[in-house]
């Protein structure tokens, strides 16, 4: 994928690559790898449609929480 952020007013763009794994109760762990060399870790709960799911970072020095979902 790509992901673009600001940090102080500096816009920065990378690609990224990762590995979802999930649990038969649709909880798991994902691992995502930018093109800068840095790593990221999230938990994750997967929608019960399976159409998408919800994700918080884990990294002790970083929060994000967010939902990734498909359009129909």
């Amino acid at each position: 994928g790509m992901a673009y952020s600001s940090y102080g007013g500096q816009q920065q763009q990378a690609t990224y690559s990762g590995r979802l794994q999930v649990g038969r109760d649709c909880r798991g762990r994902m691992v995502q790898r930018d093109s800068r060399g840095v790593t990221y870790n999230y938990r994750v709960l997967v929608l019960a449609n399976g159409s998408g799911y919800f994700y918080l970072q884990t990294d002790p020095d970083d929060l994000t929480l967010g939902l990734l979902q498909r359009q129909r």
